[in-house]
């Protein structure tokens, strides 16, 4: 899995990769995907099923299912086989619609399109990776995105793994009212 990130004087883009090990025709990708509140709309958030057999990406505003050997699927969030929601999740699309805070059932929880932290560890994807708090039949495995290089104004494209960067809230759903 690669995720880009490419960025000029008028614009910002980027996207995600997937290839099998050990077959780089097996190539698949998102099309070059438009940051448009640069970079804070930007990152990808990644799901394996609980089956291992599919994984569900959100990057940017775009929902994704990778299922190997058959390649990346636009996905929506009318998902017919989407995953189902913890009652956790439920909780908080009540919330959402009467118009109240999540902070209040579920404090402290990360958005997916934010930076990442400077002091957060990248890694490789976890072996033995979480359950998701809002979706049943997923584990989240973690998220791509910007960070700050510490004591500099640079910024650079990491992969945090479910150890170092607790799952944003509902982050497949961060595009979908």
């Amino acid at each position: 899995m690669t995720y880009t990130m490419t960025w000029g004087p008028s614009d910002m883009k980027e996207k995600m990769t997937l290839t099998q090990i050990g077959d780089p025709k097996s190539s698949t990708s998102t099309d070059w995907i438009a940051v448009w509140d640069k970079p804070y709309s930007s990152g990808a958030v990644v799901y394996a099923h609980d089956d291992g057999q599919s994984y569900d990406i959100g990057i940017g505003h775009d929902l994704y299912r990778f299922i190997p050997g058959r390649g990346l699927t636009p996905g929506s969030c009318e998902w017919t086989s989407s995953p189902k929601l913890t009652t956790l999740a439920k909780r908080l699309f009540e919330l959402r619609s009467k118009g109240q805070q999540a902070e209040d059932i579920d404090p402290g929880a990360r958005r997916r399109f934010e930076m990442l932290q400077p002091g957060d560890a990248g890694g490789p994807i976890p072996t033995d990776p979480p359950s998701s708090r809002y979706y049943l039949g997923l584990k989240y495995l973690g998220r791509f995105g910007l960070t700050a290089v510490s004591d500099s104004s640079e910024r650079e494209v990491r992969f945090m793994p479910a150890e170092s960067s607790p799952e944003p809230r509902l982050a497949l759903h961060e595009a979908c009212p």
